[in-house]
């Protein structure tokens, strides 16, 4: 009995987004801060102002702390639980992507699609994280699939979908949701000549803008309310104005930051992208295609121009280059073009590098020097990389892709189960519970790592000086959470302790556990 590829796109999304999702802790800054946003609201009840260590959190809208609330309410306040529907998220994307593709293109390009997208590793990472990006992806790619299939088809209830879909992207990271799904719509409208009243009227815009209002402003307005307008101030002059027009949290790059960033996002699909690229671009006149072309380019110059670049920012677009590229894997494995010696060199290149460089890398690092066997974890991309090449030797072009695919799935995999576990052990959050904190009083002086709060879940309150610190430690069964900047300020503090010091792994920070 064949299997229906779309039940092999499901199981695979299914092992790749929940891999190990339970098995470390929540200790990435943005995963943390969005964990306990969500936690503490849960546990004030409260479904609209965000806080984070019981203080205004202005950094995202609040979508992505219901899911996470809702979660808490079943399997509790773990990591498993903030991270669930990141994983649904991921699952629903990939289903979707395939579900659309085949409707314009077939269900061969819609299934390479889907593999294009389950092998790049940054998916795998980002479909696991406590953060809003997991939402923005779905609901802004549903949106903008729905405003394809709504036009071709002349569909109504597809156009209300793409307006109910961005409506919720808005809810889980802010207008930028509208902006870029809103450029790719005229762009697609000017270049296939579409631009025209009776188009512009079956739109039916009014209707659109009222429901995405209806949606949108309600929340808006009662998070300004709840914060004497502190939040929507926070939210939109900082965190988006501030992002685009001036470099924030030292996160910059030059023009090719973006660029360079996609194609290692998607490898190993990615080393054939100049030849998609123009392949897709000569056959243009598939809606998706030229969709696909526009949606892409928009969301990579406009994140070039902005002076904030983080590699999380062109994910939104990478359904659409996975379109891209799963069009031309398709017909590569049809062997309508040629055998791709380039591309398939450098991954066979790729595979004999990335176990040896990971090796050699982590032993010459003393703080990862303890993780060099896990570099291991490259091997399928190895194994997957020899088979490619042999396959594609002997013309067999379609196993050839598989086999690539299955390369950095398996690596994806491998990541979730063996290095995140092994780095979890080793940061200071994890390491510093052997102290047994939990009857303990804690603050902090100088800089805390948020994670910490999720691990407490409580308040950490902040001490400003010296002589509050002193007032605090004097406390029977008290502890001050700090780290190195401040520690050489506490040491003159006569009779203190260092019960813990420890570097984290990846920002140039120590903690230090302190008291009498």
């Amino acid at each position: 009995m064949r299997i229906h590829k779309s039940y092999i796109i499901f199981l695979l999304s299914v092992l790749v987004f929940f891999a190990n999702s339970w098995g470390y802790s929540i200790f990435i800054l943005d995963e943390a801060k969005n964990a306990e946003c969500a936690r503490e609201m849960l546990e004030q009840g409260n479904w609209f102002l965000p806080t984070f260590n019981y203080e205004l959190r202005t950094d995202k809208p609040p979508l992505h702390y219901y899911f996470m609330m809702l979660s808490y309410s079943v399997f509790g306040a773990t990591a498993f639980a903030a991270r669930f529907f990141s994983s649904v998220m991921g699952i629903l994307t990939v289903l979707s992507t395939y579900f659309f593709t085949k409707k314009f293109l077939g269900d061969g390009v819609a299934f390479f699609a889907a593999l294009v997208f389950l092998a790049s590793i940054q998916m795998s990472v980002q479909f696991h994280l406590a953060v809003p990006d997991p939402y923005l992806i779905f609901f802004t790619n549903l949106g903008i699939f729905s405003f394809l299939m709504g036009l071709e088809k002349r569909e109504t209830k597809y156009l209300y979908l793409m307006y109910v879909s961005i409506s919720l992207a808005v809810l889980a990271k802010g207008p930028v949701a509208v902006a870029l799904p809103g450029l790719t719509f005229l762009l697609y409208l000017v270049l296939t000549r579409q631009l025209k009243w009776e188009v512009i009227k079956w739109l039916k815009i009014p209707q659109g803008v009222l429901l995405t209002i209806l949606i949108v402003f309600p929340v808006y307005l009662k998070l300004g309310l709840d914060s004497d307008w502190e939040w929507l101030k926070g939210f939109f002059l900082e965190h988006n104005v501030g992002r685009f027009t001036s470099t924030m949290e030292g996160h910059g790059g030059n023009v090719l930051y973006i660029p360079i960033v996609m194609l290692a996002g998607l490898l190993p699909f990615s080393l054939f992208f100049p030849q998609a690229l123009r392949k897709a671009w000569e056959f243009r006149n598939e809606p998706l295609l030229m969709l696909a072309i526009i949606d892409v380019t928009v969301f990579a110059v406009f994140f070039t121009v902005s002076r904030t670049k983080l590699p999380t920012y062109p994910e939104p677009c990478y359904p659409f280059a996975a379109i891209i590229l799963g069009y031309f894997v398709h017909h590569w494995t049809q062997q309508s073009f040629k055998k791709q010696w380039v591309s398939v060199g450098i991954f066979v290149f790729l595979g004999i590098a990335m176990p040896l460089g990971g090796f050699i890398g982590l032993s010459l690092d003393p703080n990862f020097a303890y993780m060099k066997w896990d570099a291991l974890v490259f091997l399928p991309v190895t194994f997957g990389s020899a088979f490619a090449l042999v396959l594609v030797k002997r013309g067999k072009l379609k196993k050839a892709a598989y086999a690539m695919a299955a390369g950095f799935i398996v690596l994806g995999m491998g990541a979730h189960y063996i290095v995140f576990p092994s780095i979890d052990q080793n940061n200071p959050v994890t390491k510093s519970k052997a102290l047994a904190l939990d009857d303990t009083e804690l603050a902090f002086y100088g800089y805390l790592i948020p994670a910490n709060v999720f691990a407490e879940q409580r308040k950490i309150p902040k001490l400003h000086s010296i002589n509050e610190v002193k007032q605090f430690l004097k406390k029977p069964n008290s502890r001050l959470i700090s780290e190195k900047r401040s520690i050489e300020e506490l040491k003159k503090i006569d009779g203190l302790q260092i019960y813990f010091e420890h570097k984290d792994l990846f920002e140039n920070k120590t903690m230090y556990i302190v008291g009498f």
